[in-house]
């Protein structure tokens, strides 16, 4: 009987185990900006007031994604200057997805990207600093550079809002932030300094073959009705299952000029990551961006890289935000391209 009741308990104990597995924790948190300070807080709803407001479902257990909305203050009464918006948008995040975030960074680290990083590094610190200060010479008069510096605002507050609740064991450098959260980017500044490029030239029929299969990601279905009425898209990511830690992201973003022609961007993405990288994107306006891989089979290209550009973390989300019709996205996409990035883009205007 003692041992039947003993299994009874330990039954109950795996089916409160088993429900509590299939209740996802979910959280909302609003950040307040005072006198120069940021102060995040735990909530039962969103607040207007707020600078920000995030809703983060820690769902990846469950369901395999992770689900995050972030939102900035969007009343027209100046209160909060944009770039103090996008800041406490990025800051939210580091906070709510700090886990995931070592997560990610540990996987990454498996793949060799930080391996004989120095001049990786080098080049990354002297891209971001062209992007800053570019940006702050141009941000009064240009809207594209105006908008870069948003971006570049979001991504000091992600990796800001990370380090304040990082454990001291778990803190990743801004230089190992910086290739974490354009990490295709970093890949692709690897082959342009020649670390881990491969030549094609010099590969049998085979070899290539193998190696197109390896170095793709994406595939992308769009199909139209018989009669017209309706048409379907789709996307699908493959890659190693080291960057398998997934979080579906709705970012709406609104600044006091109102200039941007997508205030809300929905898109698949990963931890400090602040753009797809799969891609596929879903904007306000009614644009579906989606692009599929395809390998760099002229190796020369990657001579066209410079560090004095535009990459394509930051690009893309630029575009996303400004465009206004397919043929715009791809004007946005093309200014400052520092020649890389071996994706294909299809643009779908549902108008």
């Amino acid at each position: 009987m003692k041992a039947f009741i003993l299994s009874l308990f330990y039954l109950f104990l795996l089916q409160e185990s088993i429900q509590a597995l299939d209740k996802p924790e979910s959280i909302i948190m609003n950040i307040y900006y005072s006198n120069g300070k940021y102060k995040t807080v735990k909530s039962d709803k969103v607040y207007d007031e707020a600078i920000a407001n995030a809703i983060y479902n820690k769902s990846y257990e469950t369901t395999g994604w992770d689900f995050l909305t972030i939102t900035s203050y969007d009343k027209k009464d100046n209160k909060y200057s944009d770039s103090n918006k996008a800041y406490a948008m990025g800051y939210l995040e580091g906070v709510l997805t700090k886990d995931r975030i070592y997560t990610f960074y540990r996987n990454i680290k498996f793949t060799g990207l930080y391996d004989d990083n120095e001049n990786l590094i080098k080049f990354m610190k002297e891209n971001l600093n062209y992007m800053n200060e570019t940006s702050l010479k141009n941000r009064d008069t240009d809207p594209y550079w105006e908008h870069i510096h948003y971006i570049l605002q979001q991504f000091k507050g992600l990796y800001d809002g990370y380090t304040s609740v990082a454990e001291k064991e778990k803190l990743i450098s801004f230089e190992d932030f910086i290739i974490l959260s354009s990490y295709t980017d970093a890949d692709d500044a690897k082959n342009y300094m020649g670390t881990s490029l491969l030549n094609y030239r010099e590969m049998t029929t085979e070899e290539i073959r193998k190696n197109f299969i390896l170095n793709s990601r994406c595939s992308a279905l769009v199909k139209l009705a018989n009669d017209y009425s309706d048409l379907w898209f789709g996307h699908a990511t493959w890659d190693y299952y080291n960057v398998m830690i997934r979080i579906f992201k709705e970012y709406r973003f609104v600044s006091n000029k109102g200039n941007e022609n997508n205030k809300v961007i929905v898109f698949p993405s990963y931890p400090a990551v602040l753009f797809s990288t799969d891609d596929f994107y879903y904007l306000d306006s009614k644009l579906l961006v989606m692009e599929t891989s395809i390998n760099i089979f002229d190796i020369d290209l990657y001579k066209e890289m410079k560090p004095k550009s535009v990459l394509t973390w930051v690009r893309i989300m630029l575009a996303n935000i400004l465009a206004k019709s397919a043929e715009d996205w791809i004007e946005y996409f093309k200014k400052e391209n520092s020649g890389t990035y071996n994706c294909q883009f299809t643009i779908l205007d549902l108008h």
